[in-house]
């Protein structure tokens, strides 16, 4: 996933391979698949991809009871 977002990203928006990082701490709790220092940008593949998972379908409600829609 990660190689399809680096090519991506230096084929239509230009970025330099040597500019971007795999698998970096950005923060206390956060660590970014890719990170593009010039831009300092933070880069979540599946979310770049449209890949990510599907929310959950269901919620649980103050009381204790489990709802299917949200």
């Amino acid at each position: 996933m990660k190689i399809l977002a680096i090519k991506d990203l230096h084929e239509r928006f230009n970025v330099k391979l040597d500019d971007m990082i795999c698998t970096y701490e950005v923060g206390d709790e956060i660590v970014a698949d890719i990170y593009v220092r010039s831009k300092a940008l933070a880069i979540e593949c599946e979310t770049m991809l449209g890949t990510a998972p599907a929310p959950p379908s269901k919620s649980l409600s103050r009381s204790g009871s489990i709802s299917n829609d949200l």
